[in-house]
C-alpha cells in the first residue's frame, strides 16, 4: 500500500459524492438545525439524554455508559455537519475539520488516547467511513494533515490485529475500503474486498441464518451487508455470485422468522421493530401484508445454526396476520447477541403475540437487568431450579419430522447436573393446536418446571381445577383468546411483576425488555411437577371462532411419552396419537 514517504497521488475528493449513503451516511432531514446544536456544545447520541460539554474532550463520560463513549469516539455526529458544510456553511466546514483535527491530535498514535474506547473495535471502522465521506471538506491547506490521520486509520485497519469478527469486523473492512478509495489504494481497496468476502461467509451460513443468534440483528447484517456490495460495487469491486446467494437466502430467512404482522420476535439482543421493505419479496410480502411482494412456499424453515420456525401458513386460508407463528431455539451456543434461550418457544397468533422472552436491556456489562433477561430465567425455557446448570455446547435436535399435517421435533439438553431433559414439540396445522411436552430424568427426586412469559398487556386467566390458562388481549377492536391446557395434573402459579417487588427485592420474573434500559411488567405462567421422572405438557392452541377441545382418548391417569389425543374444533375432528417413534395425526371429520 501507498505509504506517506512515497509519492502519492492527489486524494480522491468524490469518494463522499457516491458513497454517502445508508441511515449514517445520507443526507439527515435537519441538518442545520442538528449542526447548530452541535456548534452550541450540544451533543444528542440516541438513546442517551442531550450532553451539554466540551465536544473535543476525548475523555469525556458523561453517563458512565459505553455504548455512549463507543458512539463519541466513532464520529458519525458529524454526519449533519458534513452535509452542512456542503451546503456552503463555513462554520460548518470548519466545525468538521476542528473536530477531525482535535480527535486526531488526542488520539493518534493510539498508545496516547485518553480513553479504551478511541481505539476500540468497530468505532474505528465507523470513524474511517466518516473521515472518508468528508474529504471534500478538507481545507487545502490542511490536506497533509488529513492524510495523515487517514493514513494511520487505513494501516490500523489493514493490521491484522486490530480486527474482530461479526458485524463490528464488517464495519472495519468498510472503514477499510473508504479509507483506501480516498487515498487511491487499489491494494487496500483489494484487502478490503477480500476480507469482506470472508466475513460474509461467516456472518450468513449457505441457509442464510446469521451468526450473531439475534433477530433484529439478523435483519441489520441483512441491510448492512446488501450496503456492503453497493459500496464495493460504487468503488468497481464485487463479491461475486456466492455472496448473492447468502443474502437472497439471509431475505427469505428473515421472512420466515417475521411474525405474521409484519414486526420481529426478540430473539436475542432484539428491540421491538418492524420488518423492513425492499430487502427481499418475501419481506415485502409479510412486512406490506400480503399487499406486495412474494408468498413464500414453504411452512416451515428448519436449519442448522439452531432456528426452527413453524406456521399455520401464508395467508391462504386465513388473514396473513392472524396466520398462528411459533420460532423454536436450539443448537449450539452462538455469541455476541444470543441469549441463553436454547429450548425456548415463541408464539404469536391472531395478529398478537403471546409466549415471548424477556427481550433486550442493553450492553452495559454486569447490569442485573441485562444479565436477568439474558439468561435461562428470562425464557421459556423448561429446567431444574434446584440442580446445578452448565450450559452446553450443543442443545441437539434429536428428531425432526415435518409433513403437511404434523410438524415435529425433539430437542435434548444434558446440560443438568445428573440429569437429562428434551423438549417435544408437535405443532398441528389442520387444528393448529401446539404441544410442548418436556420430560426429565434425575439422579434424585426434584422439581421440573416449566415457565411460561406471557406478553405484555394480555390478561391471564386461572382455571386450576381444569389444569388450565386463558390468555387474552386485544387487536384491531378484536379481543382473541390463546388456551394453555396442560394433559395431567400439575402445580400452576402465575406471577404478576410489580414494581416494588423489582426495586425492592431484585425480582425481575415477567419483566420484558422492549427497548434500550426500558421494561414493562407482564406475567409468568409457570407448571412444575416433582419426582425422579416428570413430563410437563401443554396444549397451546387459539380459540378463532371456537375453542379447541382437547381429551385424552387413552386411560393412562399420567402423561407420560406415549398418548392420544381427540382434537375437536366445531364439526372438525382429529386424532393424534403420540409414540416414541414419532406423531400422527388422523382427520376424522372436516
Amino acid at each position: 500500500m501507498t505509504s506517506a514517504a512515497e509519492p502519492h497521488p492527489g486524494l480522491d475528493r468524490t469518494v463522499g459524492q457516491r458513497q454517502s449513503f445508508g441511515k449514517h451516511a445520507e443526507r439527515p432531514a435537519h441538518a442545520a438545525q442538528s449542526t447548530q446544536k452541535l456548534l452550541n456544545g450540544k451533543l444528542n447520541l440516541p438513546p442517551h439524554p442531550v450532553w451539554t460539554g466540551n465536544l473535543h474532550d476525548w475523555a469525556a463520560d458523561p453517563f458512565g455508559d459505553r455504548n455512549w463513549q463507543f458512539q463519541f469516539h466513532a464520529l458519525r455526529w458529524l454526519n449533519p455537519v458534513r452535509w452542512h458544510g456542503l451546503d456552503g456553511d463555513e462554520a460548518a466546514r470548519a466545525f468538521w475539520w476542528a473536530t477531525v483535527e482535535s480527535w486526531a491530535d488526542a488520539n493518534i498514535p493510539a498508545a496516547q488516547a485518553p480513553s479504551s474506547f478511541a481505539w476500540v473495535d468497530m468505532a474505528d471502522g465507523l470513524r474511517a467511513t466518516e473521515l472518508s465521506l468528508g474529504v471534500a471538506l478538507v481545507p487545502a491547506a490542511q490536506e497533509a494533515r488529513y492524510r495523515q490521520i487517514l493514513q494511520y486509520h487505513r494501516d490500523w485497519l489493514a493490521d491484522e490485529q486490530h480486527l474482530v469478527g461479526g458485524n463490528h469486523g464488517l464495519f472495519q473492512h468498510l472503514g477499510l475500503l473508504l479509507t483506501a478509495s480516498v487515498l487511491r489504494d487499489r491494494p487496500g481497496q483489494e484487502l478490503a474486498r477480500d476480507r469482506l468476502e470472508a466475513q460474509l461467509r461467516e456472518a450468513f451460513d449457505t441457509q442464510g441464518i446469521n451468526e450473531e443468534g439475534s433477530a433484529a440483528y439478523h435483519q441489520s447484517n441483512l441491510v448492512w451487508w446488501t450496503q456492503a456490495v453497493a459500496r464495493l460495487r460504487a468503488e468497481g469491486l464485487d463479491l461475486g455470485p456466492d455472496a448473492d446467494h447468502r443474502l437472497e437466502r439471509a431475505g427469505a430467512v428473515l421472512a420466515h422468522l417475521s411474525l405474521p404482522f409484519g414486526q420481529l420476535p426478540q430473539i436475542g439482543d432484539s428491540v421491538r421493530a418492524k420488518v423492513r421493505t425492499g430487502l427481499h419479496p418475501h419481506t415485502d410480502f409479510v412486512a406490506t401484508l400480503g399487499k406486495s411482494g412474494t408468498r413464500p412456499d414453504q411452512r416451515v424453515l428448519h436449519t442448522e445454526r439452531g432456528l426452527t420456525v413453524l406456521r399455520s401458513g401464508w395467508g391462504r386460508h386465513r388473514a396473513l396476520n392472524r396466520e398462528t407463528h411459533m420460532v423454536v431455539r436450539h443448537g449450539a451456543e452462538l455469541l455476541r447477541h444470543s441469549h441463553q434461550d436454547r429450548l425456548s418457544v415463541h408464539y404469536a397468533t391472531e395478529g398478537l403475540r403471546w409466549l415471548v422472552d424477556g427481550g433486550f436491556h442493553s450492553y452495559q456489562h454486569h447490569d442485573p437487568v441485562r444479565d436477568f433477561l439474558r439468561s435461562r430465567s428470562g425464557h421459556n425455557v423448561p429446567m431444574f431450579p434446584d440442580l446445578p446448570y452448565r450450559s452446553p455446547d450443543e442443545v441437539p435436535v434429536v428428531r425432526c419430522r415435518f409433513s403437511d399435517d404434523v410438524d415435529e421435533l425433539l430437542l435434548l439438553d444434558d446440560g443438568h447436573t445428573a440429569a437429562m431433559l428434551t423438549r417435544r414439540i408437535v405443532y398441528c396445522s389442520g387444528p393448529d393446536c401446539l404441544l410442548v411436552i418436556d420430560h426429565g430424568r434425575s439422579a434424585v427426586p426434584t422439581a421440573l418446571i416449566q415457565p411460561w412469559l406471557v406478553e405484555i398487556g394480555a390478561t391471564v386467566e386461572q382455571h386450576p381445577d381444569q389444569n388450565r390458562v386463558v390468555l387474552s388481549g386485544t387487536v384491531n377492536a378484536r379481543q382473541p383468546r390463546v388456551h394453555l391446557q396442560w394433559l395431567c395434573p400439575v402445580d400452576l402459579d402465575v406471577h404478576r411483576a410489580v414494581e416494588a417487588e423489582k426495586t425492592e427485592a431484585g425480582d425481575l420474573r415477567g419483566w420484558i425488555g422492549t427497548r434500550w434500559k426500558t421494561q414493562e411488567p407482564s406475567t409468568v405462567v409457570t407448571a412444575s411437577a416433582s419426582g425422579w421422572e416428570t413430563t410437563l405438557a401443554v396444549a397451546i392452541s387459539p380459540e378463532l371462532e371456537e375453542p379447541l377441545e382437547i381429551t385424552r382418548e387413552d386411560t393412562e391417569t399420567a402423561c407420560d411419552q406415549e398418548f392420544s389425543l381427540r382434537l375437536r374444533r366445531g364439526d372438525r375432528s382429529w386424532i393424534l396419537a403420540l409414540d416414541v417413534t414419532g406423531a400422527t395425526l388422523q382427520t376424522l371429520t372436516g
